[in-house]
């Protein structure tokens, strides 16, 4: 599953970042390379994720799988846009 779907970040990636700079927020949204292209759903969420890792609870809530599908469907709609832009120009 992916954690962050602007850079492809998956759960599993997401896990191993933490383990190796912590669960600071700002330690973690440097590590995975947020920046001012990506949409901030991940980082809106960024603490309740890593507050899941220390809890050891790594399983998703329904409410995160909905918004990640959400987020899949928005970056397709980017990507289309982007294209779609490109063949006019």
């Amino acid at each position: 599953m992916f954690i962050c779907l602007c850079k492809g970040i998956k759960e599993s990636e997401f896990s191993t970042l933490a383990s190796h700079h912590g669960t600071c927020p700002e330690a973690m949204k440097q590590a995975m390379g947020l920046d001012d292209s990506c949409c901030g759903r991940c980082e809106a969420d960024l603490e309740t994720m890593l507050q899941r890792i220390d809890d050891g609870s790594t399983r998703p809530s329904v409410k995160t799988r909905l918004h990640e599908q959400e987020g899949q469907s928005l970056m397709f709609a980017r990507r289309l846009s982007r294209a779609i832009a490109t063949m006019e120009e």
